[in-house]
């Protein structure tokens, strides 16, 4: 079964529970930072907006079955800690608040967050097909600059490469002349879909790291290595199949931190070429 699937059953059997992005990934066998993604990727929306919007949804159709159905009851089924609360949400979604959605005599008209399902999944169309190269790397360094997104402020990414970009000559031990771009979930936070993101260079040792950089052990791995070739901007279009196809069916279990590779076959002025993404795999167990 697709880890997409399993998520959406874990979800409706737990509709009106507490549920943390964690337990949903969980349920699906991934972490929160890789399954986050792959649930944006396939469903189209954040796994926090899918559940809110399942929820608001079927406390719709509460508020046109049963007439004696209270509000604050529908909003503590719905886990809000207030009616008021709920309210906003409500009106936000279907643009009038309970009661007066109580009155609609056409609900059709509004905007409803119908069950995801393998019918949908069957009819996902991905835009580019490729195999990858398995390799081994050993445990290397870099230094760079971080900052923390979520997969919908992702776009802002190359703001961070403006800023280290003019930094690099600065950079004691540099190790080639290759980028990486380095993606990894929050550390801090395992029940948050927010991830980070480094930009950096690989080094030969961290010795002198600039003031305003930081370090990072990219740990020995085995990788999934994905080649992009074309503009950056149809990057989206390789990651949406990394992520949500090939990776839920590859037989692996995600690793730890990925990467991008920018070399000599990527030009910065043009914004095209050719670069790598690294996925870290492990076997599954049997």
């Amino acid at each position: 079964m697709h880890p997409v699937i399993k998520a959406i059953n874990f979800i409706e059997q737990k509709i009106n529970e507490p549920i943390t992005t964690h337990d949903v990934a969980k349920a699906a066998g991934y972490s929160v930072y890789h399954f986050s993604r792959t649930f944006l990727i396939v469903v189209g929306q954040t796994i926090k907006e899918y559940i809110r919007k399942r929820r608001l949804t079927i406390a719709a159709g509460k508020l046109l079955s049963a007439a004696e159905v209270r509000i604050i009851d529908l909003a503590f089924d719905c886990q809000f800690e207030s009616q008021e609360a709920f309210t906003r949400a409500f009106k936000k979604m279907f643009q009038a608040t309970p009661g007066e959605y109580r009155k609609f005599t056409d609900p059709m008209q509004f905007l409803f967050q119908e069950r995801f399902s393998i019918d949908n999944l069957n009819h996902l169309k991905w835009g580019v097909t490729m195999e990858p190269v398995i390799k081994q790397k050993d445990e290397f360094l870099v230094v760079g600059m971080e900052e923390e997104y979520t997969h919908k402020t992702s776009c802002n990414i190359p703001q961070l490469w403006d800023q280290f970009v003019p930094l690099i000559d600065k950079i004691p031990n540099r190790k080639g002349q290759h980028y990486f771009g380095v993606c990894e979930g929050n550390p801090k936070d395992i029940n948050d879909e927010n991830f980070m993101y480094m930009a950096c260079v690989e080094v030969d040792n961290l010795d002198e790291v600039p003031q305003g950089l930081i370090e990072k052990v990219i740990p020995k791995s085995e990788y999934a290595v994905f080649t992009h070739k074309g503009s950056l901007d149809k990057l989206g279009e390789t990651t949406n199949y990394i992520w949500g196809s090939w990776l839920p069916k590859c037989g692996y279990k995600y690793g730890a931190i990925d990467f991008e590779l920018y070399d000599e076959r990527f030009n910065p002025e043009t914004m095209d070429g050719e670069l790598d993404i690294w996925v870290p795999i492990l076997k599954r167990e049997n």
